[in-house]
């Protein structure tokens, strides 16, 4: 890493790449950079930390794309392309295997609270 990086996870060059794909006129004074590289490390430390702790749970010694991809989806809606967490795929297909009567009653229950 360069010396501007200072250890950080994420570098101004990144930062500044990231501002001219949104804009290419576009420039970020040093304190606004500084704010923006802080805020990304504070972000990644927080993820690895709980996801850290998920495999934790899971018995685990080992930290895997699941254990990040499920903290990101449930708490930030972050989808990681090509790992849907676990949890999401059960209770997806729990969702379509319901029985039709039991379809018919849940849109009677719902009809009912919304004439209320």
């Amino acid at each position: 890493m360069r010396e501007d990086s200072k250890g950080r996870t994420v570098s101004k060059r990144k930062i500044r790449e990231l501002v001219e794909g949104v804009d290419p006129e576009e420039r970020l004074s040093d304190d606004v950079e500084d704010l923006l590289l802080e805020i990304a490390d504070e972000f990644i430390d927080s993820i690895t930390r709980f996801a850290c702790q998920l495999a934790k749970h899971r018995k685990s010694d080992r930290l895997e794309v699941k254990d990040l991809a499920l903290h990101l989806e449930r708490s930030y809606s972050i989808r990681i392309p090509g790992f849907q967490a676990e949890e999401t795929r059960q209770s997806q297909s729990r969702r379509l295997n319901v029985p039709p009567g039991h379809a018919g009653r849940l849109a009677a229950v719902r009809e009912a609270g919304k004439r209320r």
